[in-house]
């Protein structure tokens, strides 16, 4: 199974490798010079010495007491001689004469352990004094001793502990940084994914960095988004699925019964009365599928207007859905001038054919008054009939042709609300009054 990558792994290993290898290439570098710096001050010692003798001489000297405890004491021998044959045995064991370079500087350590300092350090170098090979020598000897503390390591060793405890100290303080890094992640990711529809209105918790708090914001504003879109199509559905039931039942019962007339050679003029009832139907399933597309996908869009004669709309609106006045007594009137304003076309057709619609559909016996006054609309519809008597009309509303449109003023207000018209709906005795004002 293939693992997947981490970015805490990833960003913990970056810099355990950075660092490990920035301190180590330190400690090399430091182990460097101090090893460079014993040699230049040893080299200096003992050309010091040597220019400042005459003839062959050997010093000797004892440091005193460092600790008194362990009665550790050091012997440090100078000596500057002409004949390799008195060179003492250390350095005739491990040099030739003709190897040795003028003025180059030769050590030879004798260790005992890689934890402890060298036992013996023999120090050499070839010089040339009045016209004549010296060679200049020094040996330093601590004797035997045992490791009896830290001070008694090798002062690499040393070197190399400091290194690695500082990595340690390092990566401790990484991986304290980096707990309190992907803690608040860890805390947004769990928040994140058990966030509920509920809790979408609630405050966002405080995740500690700036960062992270503007994550979950935008985490939180993305799901919002994302159910609001899945509640208007739910809506639509909704809508859809109740409204277009009735239209689709008059398409297909009107469809069987225009098959049996041809099938029974009927007159022409009943065919032709049940396919404008089919035509109706379509033309009512069309019209309720763009109100309910437009409204669905059209939010939070800017509008087109243009040059918009809303008196001729109106008048054109009513002449299209006369026919749901058919069987009915119904006393239409209608007042409209010829003003003109900038409007959205397709919106102001929508909202104005709901009105009328709602009206035609819901007043059985009496009296539908439509007034259009520049951007105003006022549409009145009043029965005259008791409720008892409007229910059972209603009832039988399928065989009657009504085609149930039926989407209410509660639809047409929020189409009206998503765009900041003014809009005023009162109930009065057997009907309705409604009003639009097509300004903000």
């Amino acid at each position: 199974m293939r693992i997947m990558p981490s970015i805490r792994l990833y960003v913990l290993l970056s810099m355990l490798l950075t660092g490990g290898g920035i301190i180590w290439g330190l400690s090399a570098l430091s182990s460097y010079y101090f090893v460079s710096g014993l040699d230049i001050s040893t080299r200096n010692s003992m050309l010091a010495f040597a220019y400042q003798q005459k003839n062959d001489k050997q010093f000797t000297f004892v440091t005193p007491e460092v600790d008194s405890i362990k009665k550790q004491k050091r012997t440090i021998t100078y000596g500057l001689i002409k004949d390799w044959k008195n060179l003492p045995l250390v350095f005739q064991n491990t040099y030739k004469p003709s190897e040795l370079v003028l003025d180059k500087f030769y050590k030879h350590l004798e260790k005992t352990s890689l934890f402890t300092p060298p036992k013996t350090g023999s120090f050499i170098i070839k010089i040339m004094k009045d016209n004549e090979i010296y060679y200049a020598t020094l040996i330093i000897s601590n004797g035997d001793k045992k490791i009896n503390s830290i001070s008694d390591l090798n002062n690499f060793v040393v070197i190399n502990l400091t290194a690695l405890a500082v990595i340690i100290l390092f990566t401790l303080i990484l991986l304290f940084v980096m707990r309190q890094v992907t803690l608040p992640v860890k805390r947004l990711k769990d928040w994140a994914k058990n966030l509920k529809n509920q809790q979408l209105s609630q405050d966002i918790p405080d995740f500690h960095y700036s960062e992270l708090n503007i994550l979950a914001s935008l985490i939180r504003d993305s799901l919002d988004s994302v159910q609001k879109s899945l509640e208007r199509e739910k809506k639509f559905l909704g809508y859809a699925s109740h409204e277009l039931r009735t239209p689709i039942a008059v398409s297909h019962s009107n469809s069987e019964l225009l098959k049996k007339l041809i099938e029974n050679n009927c007159p022409r003029e009943k065919q032709l009365q049940v396919l404008a009832r089919i035509f109706r139907a379509n033309l009512t399933m069309t019209s309720l599928t763009e109100t309910l597309l437009w409204l669905n996908r059209r939010e939070g869009k800017e509008l087109v207007a243009r040059d918009l004669q809303l008196g001729i709309l109106t008048e054109q609106l009513v002449n299209e859905l006369k026919y749901l006045t058919e069987g009915k007594v119904i006393t239409l009137s209608v007042e409209t001038d010829h003003s003109s304003s900038e409007l959205p076309e397709g919106v102001c057709r929508i909202i104005t054919s709901n009105l009328i619609r709602n009206a035609f559909q819901h007043t059985t016996e009496g009296r539908v008054f439509i007034k259009q006054e520049g951007c105003h609309l006022s549409v009145i519809n009043q029965n005259s009939l008791s409720e008892e008597r409007i229910d059972v009309f209603e009832g039988n509303s399928l065989e009657k042709d009504n085609l149930g449109f039926g989407l209410g003023l509660s639809l047409t207000q929020r189409i009206i609300e998503q765009y900041q018209w003014q809009y005023e709906a009162t109930d009065i005795t057997g009907g309705k009054s409604v009003s639009v004002i097509f300004k903000r």
